[in-house]
């Protein structure tokens, strides 16, 4: 029995009109994403890094060898607006960790692109996150992993639509 459990058992006395097995489904999802979240910003800062930095970096690194984007592909890929994403690029351009310059056919464009050092940073937090990811799963056999990926993937499908194999860069928040 978990929290979750007992969360349900004050329901079922509270509300026993109420279906709560569902509900118990997404709590424990919400719970597990907070300790995964906190478990994972703790990872990052040991090399340095915040989670909006690895999500940007990380966009740029696995969209190809170039690792460039313009800066509109960046803005779509990590959901954030224009404004918000000038501002962590400039913040990155500071550290060193991209470039920036203007696209070769617009000058309005900006293209950023991962540098040396960031292509480091970043390589570095994804083995410690893909580490720690496998690590937080030992207790489940390769059969269970295979399941509750196949369980969450159905549950991300009322939200999202099926993904067509695609050019574009992809979401970054859990990179």
């Amino acid at each position: 029995m978990d929290r979750v459990d007992r969360i349900n058992q004050q329901w079922a006395l509270e509300r026993p009109d109420l279906p709560t097995i569902s509900l118990g489904v997404f709590n424990r999802i919400i719970i597990l994403e907070r300790h995964l979240n906190r478990a994972f910003a703790k990872s990052l800062e040991k090399v340095g890094l915040t989670v909006w930095e690895f999500d940007v970096l990380a966009t740029l690194r696995r969209n190809g060898p170039a690792f460039s984007l313009s800066a509109g592909e960046l803005s779509r890929a990590v959901m954030l607006s224009a404004g918000a994403m000038t501002n962590r690029i400039d913040r990155l351009v500071e550290r060193r960790l991209v470039t920036r310059y203007a696209h070769f056919e617009s000058r309005r464009s900006i293209i950023v692109k991962l540098s040396k050092e960031g292509t480091d940073l970043v390589d570095t937090a994804l083995t410690d996150r893909a580490l720690l990811a496998d690590k937080l799963t030992t207790k489940l056999s390769a059969s269970e992993l295979a399941s509750a990926t196949n369980l969450l993937r159905s549950l991300l499908a009322m939200f999202e639509p099926e993904e067509k194999p695609s050019s574009e860069p992809m979401d970054t928040q859990y990179s």
